[in-house]
């Protein structure tokens, strides 16, 4: 026999919760030999969104580690590629936190974002502290370093982040939702990058420096 039912609910938390009360009561049934499986839509949605989500965590998680380890290879200092992780995490966090705000879906393009600002982001995070690291070997202080990197890489790094904002804001044109979003979300990504590596990663360096 099959059961077909409508639900209002929207969002996969609330239909997740919805397909565990549902198992649950059936759970508290007796049918000796009958096998009772909730299916449907909402079930592959469900699924769907939880093997998003995974991927997710799963595949920054191992990103984030590798730009780690190659920052510390290629900068010659664990602190410094400690100091590079906060500035690409920054546009990340801050994607998803719009995409909360603004009630956009995780799905297959938006899913695709958060790696695409991380190899992109990290770009300019290596100029910025490799310059950095410069400066601090010709003898300059901390607050000096800072002070030149962001007068000679300011200016590139603002500018990349502006055109590939226009690139990506061409897809902001397209009447398919999952390209508009992606299109709108990278555009920021892209200039909350360089928010990071202009004046989060600065004030780190900083802030980090008076602790000491």
């Amino acid at each position: 026999a099959r059961i077909a039912m409508r639900i209002s609910e929207h969002s996969s938390a609330a239909q997740k919760r919805l397909i565990r009360q549902i198992e649950q009561f059936i759970q508290t049934l007796d049918h000796p030999g009958i096998e009772i499986r909730v299916t449907g839509r909402a079930r592959q949605d469900v699924n769907t969104i939880d093997a998003l989500v995974r991927g997710q965590v799963q595949s920054l998680s191992l990103a984030a580690a590798i730009i780690l380890v190659v920052m510390m290879l290629v900068l010659r200092s664990f602190s410094i590629g400690l100091l590079s992780v906060i500035p690409n995490l920054f546009p990340i966090v801050l994607n998803f936190g719009i995409m909360g705000a603004l009630s956009i879906p995780l799905d297959t393009g938006t899913s695709l974002i958060a790696a695409v600002a991380l190899g992109i982001a990290v770009d300019d995070t290596i100029h910025f502290l490799s310059e950095y690291k410069l400066r601090r070997s010709e003898g300059f202080s901390v607050g000096d370093s800072v002070w030149h990197v962001i007068l000679n890489k300011g200016r590139p790094i603002i500018s990349t982040s502006v055109i590939l904002c226009i690139g990506f804001g061409v897809l902001m044109l397209s009447s398919f939702s999952p390209t508009m979003n992606f299109g709108i979300l990278c555009s920021i990504i892209m200039i909350t990058a360089a928010v990071g590596d202009i004046l989060v990663l600065p004030s780190v360096i900083l802030l980090r420096k008076s602790r000491a």
